[in-house]
């Protein structure tokens, strides 16, 4: 394949072959973008336009290998690991490979013929999948959020949940999407219909393939990756606000959202990245959520039930600690002098957790 003409490599290529995978699980796309001539400007196959049509009709005869996965990898995942630098920039005949992933996820087998041509295999697409009463995670995929939130409004019924918990190839759900790029009055319309769920699941829980959770989905775009949708901060304000763990949350590859967050800023910044809002966001929330200054949380994320039960258990759990101390010390302070020092303990939390006991013996002495 890497030293053959296009036209003699189009006429073996058949459906059948496609989905045949190597010995390390690879199919004939992965191969492909291994090989990619564009990663070698030297090479004798560096034929931009004619690689391109072979991409191509790797996709139109076998659409099903974009959401294959090779080693655990999706197809985004397997590209980046191919590249032997961290500075990671999408070649352009792999950008075509990502224009025709979005299309797939999004059922758009009209916009994929569009892009790879006309086979068997996409018009059969089309023909299964009617737009007449599209899913959540459909109309997520392609951005159509006017029409997601009309549906929930339309029908908050058990179906539309069960829509709304519906994992893809990868794992990802119609939530983490919207985490990635929604306005946040989506994110709070599904948070809604989530609560409506029989089995009482938490869509916030749910993970994708990677171990990813819809702050790590968010946390992406931290270094304006997409910067012309400019609401990545106000996306991980509302995740925060609902799900505060998820900041200390990490992936199968061991990265928290804050992590994923710096990864991708490396990867954009040519100069190593600047910080952005919502990066800064990430790193001031996750220092306080560690040191549990909930306060804090609330004032960079907004107010939130969920903020408010961490809060108070935090004080009533510093209260408590406060006064077995003072016991210990056979003390006998009024009410007051014990909120007093609780207050104080809280504080203490904050700025020297690890220390906490004999910060409070110091203080009582």
């Amino acid at each position: 394949m890497k030293g053959s003409d296009y036209s003699t490599i189009s006429d073996l290529v058949s459906p059948d072959l496609l989905a045949i995978p190597d010995d390390r699980g690879r199919l004939l796309l992965h191969i492909a973008i291994e090989y990619n001539p564009e990663d070698n400007e030297s090479s004798v196959y560096h034929k931009s336009h004619q690689y391109s049509s072979f991409f191509y009709l790797l996709i139109r005869e076998y659409p099903a290998a974009l959401i294959a996965l090779v080693d655990g990898k999706c197809i985004l995942s397997f590209i980046q690991s191919t590249k032997p630098n961290s500075k990671f920039k999408m070649s352009t005949l792999e950008a075509c490979v990502m224009n025709c992933l979005d299309a797939y996820k999004a059922h758009n087998f009209p916009h994929l013929i569009e892009l790879c041509g006309t086979s068997d295999a996409l018009e059969a697409l089309v023909a299964a999948h009617v737009e007449e009463d599209l899913s959540l995670h459909v109309l997520s995929n392609r951005d159509e959020w006017d029409k997601v939130i009309a549906r929930i409004n339309r029908l908050p019924t058990q179906a539309t949940v069960d829509e709304l918990f519906y994992q893809d190839e990868l794992g990802e759900t119609a939530f983490a999407v919207a985490a990635l790029v929604a306005p946040v009055e989506v994110l709070e319309n599904m948070l809604e219909l989530g609560k409506l769920d029989a089995a009482k699941r938490n869509i916030m829980d749910v993970a994708g393939s990677d171990g990813c959770l819809p702050l790590h989905y968010a946390a992406e775009p931290a270094n304006e990756e997409y910067a012309h949708l400019d609401n990545a901060a106000p996306l991980i304000r509302c995740l925060i606000r609902h799900q505060p763990k998820a900041l200390l949350a990490k992936d199968k590859g061991g990265k928290t959202p804050l992590d994923v967050a710096v990864v991708h800023a490396k990867i954009k910044g040519e100069d190593g990245g600047a910080d952005t809002e919502s990066l800064v966001l990430l790193r001031k929330a996750t220092a306080a959520y560690r040191t549990r200054d909930y306060p804090a949380l609330s004032a960079l994320c907004g107010n939130s039930t969920t903020l408010d039960q961490l809060h108070s258990l935090s004080l009533r759990s510093a209260t408590m600690l406060c006064l077995e101390l003072i016991a210990k010390l056979n003390l006998q302070p009024d009410v007051d002098d014990v909120t007093k020092k609780a207050i104080w303990l809280l504080s203490s939390v904050n700025d020297r957790e690890r220390g906490i006991s004999r910060e409070i013996l110091s203080y009582l002495g």
